[in-house]
């Protein structure tokens, strides 16, 4: 664990002076850094993780190397897992980058596995277009499942989700469960949340 601490170390004074080094460098550094945060939670990389200077350098090479698409991936991977499981709050610019990064073909897949947990996310004006976006995001299998858990979630905290949002949702379901090999148990999951979606079109 020290020797990972160290390296953990090493690389976010690294990170935080970036502009020392190439494009070339940095997105070696990144790939290394990106297991970090990805890996299990672990209470001495907290301090080093969360960081402010680290944060606000990820954010600056997320847009200084935006059509670098792998170096842009984990940047927006480290970062979203950062702010998952590390508690750190983000900030607007954070936001903003990763709702640009939503356009990039290669880092919006990980976009998605963290934007909804962003607390301005619940007031952004496309989350709803956002969210039914999301079943299509490349690779799709992994999608529709993070899609259908974002759904889960969203009836468990009882969000309010307008009317046509659900019964698109519900279309959507449906139609993968229609056409996907699905074990039991997934079509059942599936088949549930659907049935409360109907629910939720009732009341």
């Amino acid at each position: 664990m020290k020797l990972n601490v160290e390296l953990l170390e090493t690389l976010k004074c690294e990170l935080c002076n970036w502009k020392s080094f190439d494009e070339a460098q940095l997105q070696h550094k990144m790939r290394a850094f990106e297991k970090f945060p990805r890996a299990e939670y672990s209470i001495f990389y907290k301090p080093i993780l969360t960081n402010e200077c680290l944060m606000n350098s990820l954010v600056e090479l997320g847009e200084a190397f935006f059509a670098n698409s792998n170096l842009l991936s984990d940047v927006v991977s480290s970062m979203g897992y950062i702010i998952r499981r590390y508690g750190y709050v983000p900030s607007t610019t954070v936001f903003c980058l990763f709702t640009r990064a939503a356009t990039n073909k290669k880092a919006r897949y990980y976009v998605s596995l963290h934007l909804s947990s962003f607390p301005q996310f619940s007031t952004w004006a496309y989350r709803w277009d956002y969210l039914l976006s999301m079943p299509k995001i490349a690779p799709r299998k992994q999608s529709i499942t993070n899609f259908h858990g974002e759904v889960k979630r969203l009836l468990h905290t009882k969000a309010q989700i307008p009317a046509e949002v659900v019964q698109h949702i519900a279309d959507l379901l449906n139609a993968y469960v229609a056409k996907a090999a699905l074990s039991d148990y997934s079509k059942t999951d599936y088949l549930n949340t659907i049935c409360l979606l109907k629910r939720y079109l009732l009341h």
